[in-house]
C-alpha cells in the first residue's frame, strides 16, 4: 500500500476472512450510470444513479418475482434484467412458470417490455 503516490510501499494489512454472499447484488455500468438490484435473490427493486453512486433513485421496475440473474445496460437510459422463477434460475422441469424472463427498457425503466428469445429445436 502507498500514500504518497508510489514512492514508498508498506506491507499490506491482513483483513478477517469474511464467508462471501451467496446472492451479491447485480450490477450494471454504462459511464457514470449505475443499475443496480441490491437483492437478486428477493426480486425487489431496481435502483438508478447518474452520478456514479453518490445516490441513487429507485426506477419503476416490473414485478421481480423470483430472482435477478443477471442486468445489463446498453447505455444510460437503455436496459435489460434476466428474471429467473425462484428455485428455477438453471432451467430446471417441472416448474410451475417459465423458468426464465428477459425484460428491457428503452427509456430508463419507466416502461418494461418483455423481449423473446428464440429457442433452438
Amino acid at each position: 500500500m502507498s500514500s504518497d503516490g508510489g514512492t514508498t510501499f508498506t506491507a499490506p494489512e491482513t483483513i478477517a476472512e469474511t464467508t462471501p454472499d451467496p446472492n451479491p447484488p447485480v450490477i450494471g455500468v454504462s459511464g457514470t450510470t449505475i443499475w443496480l438490484v441490491p437483492h437478486p435473490d428477493q426480486g425487489g427493486t431496481i435502483e438508478t444513479s447518474a452520478d456514479g453512486g453518490a445516490t441513487s433513485q429507485p426506477v419503476a421496475a416490473p414485478s421481480l418475482k423470483g430472482g435477478v440473474i443477471g442486468l445489463g445496460l446498453a447505455n444510460a437510459s437503455d436496459a435489460a434484467v434476466w428474471l429467473g422463477q425462484s428455485g428455477c434460475q438453471t432451467f430446471k422441469t417441472n416448474c410451475s412458470a417459465p423458468s426464465a424472463v428477459l425484460l428491457a427498457t428503452t427509456d430508463g425503466g419507466q416502461q418494461w417490455q418483455p423481449v423473446t428469445v428464440p429457442t433452438q429445436n
